[in-house]
């Protein structure tokens, strides 16, 4: 028997408007391996649903599935809850894995737990995160931001707001009659490219601490949109490796993404666009929140 620890979050902004019965909602993914040369029946449960009821997306407490011998399967889980606290919290749930040698789920093998922390964090008013109710402090949730104003950043390196944190712009694949690329406005990023289809262009962001070290333990969120009518992309890359997954919101919507940076790598913000005439990819946000 093992335990694990995993970590997700959950963000919301507050000029968000949640329609009535709105969910909280977050997802985690991990590998299961079978080395029997038989197959493997697991069931998943939720053992202890934390502070917020939560449950899986579909409202019950149980998956189960089956695992082919010698084989691996990544396991995708979502989870949801209509309790969404009015301030920034973290919640822990308890999952427990067990394996069994029949399809009935009778001859239980063995049992796995993971420890999975979900990070809630709640926007105020105010535009700030903390949470005095549960005694966390703005710096305390937020490790850095972008800042209010984002123009004259065209398309070099800038430090976020708080200068512990600073995006690495690189850009290859220009080809054509035309590109352009920078922050300008407020919270926007823009990448024009104009003329014949004869290319790409992409943007890689590396985003470390202002010293250039990788960032550690630490959430990212995002939110995008794209326009124009190219081809649009925002990938995420870890190590020279294209890991997924990929966002693709659709021209003229906004979406938000949430997901913890891993221990000790560099993660790469892939935006791709091949298009033959201008496009256009907005930056609205973009904040590193500690994990507390």
């Amino acid at each position: 028997m093992a335990t694990y620890n995993l970590k997700t979050a959950f963000i919301k902004f507050a000029k968000e408007t949640l329609p009535d019965g709105a969910t909280a909602n977050t997802s985690i993914k991990f590998s299961l391996g079978s080395l029997w040369n038989q197959t493997l029946y697991y069931k998943i449960s939720i053992v202890n649903q934390g502070l917020q009821t939560w449950t899986f997306d579909d409202g019950t407490i149980e998956k189960t599935g089956s695992l082919s011998a010698m084989t691996n399967s990544v396991i995708g889980l979502s989870f949801q809850t209509p309790n969404i606290p009015s301030e920034t919290m973290k919640d822990q749930l308890q999952l427990k894995v067990s394996y069994y040698k029949n399809s009935d789920y009778t001859g239980l093998i063995s049992e796995d737990t993971i420890n999975l922390d979900i990070y809630m964090l709640i926007q105020q008013s105010d535009g700030t995160w903390g949470s005095p109710s549960n005694n966390l402090d703005e710096d305390t949730v937020v490790f850095d931001v972008l800042d209010d104003d984002a123009s004259n950043h065209n398309p070099q390196d800038f430090t976020l707001q708080k200068g512990r944190a600073k995006v690495h712009v690189d850009r290859h694949g220009y080809t054509g009659a035309g590109y352009d690329a920078g922050i300008l406005h407020n919270y926007a990023f823009y990448y024009w490219k104009s003329g014949t289809c004869a290319g790409s262009g992409d943007i890689y962001w590396y985003i470390n601490d202002s010293s250039g070290n990788h960032l550690t333990g630490k959430i990212i969120a995002i939110v995008h949109k794209e326009g124009g009518d190219g081809t649009h992309r925002f990938e995420i890359w870890k190590n020279g490796n294209h890991i997924g997954p990929d966002y693709d919101p659709g021209t003229n919507k906004w979406r938000k993404i949430v997901f913890p940076l891993p221990r000790d790598v560099w993660i790469r913000f892939y935006m791709y666009n091949k298009a033959c005439h201008s496009n256009k990819f907005w930056i609205d946000f973009i904040g590193v929140f500690n994990k507390f």
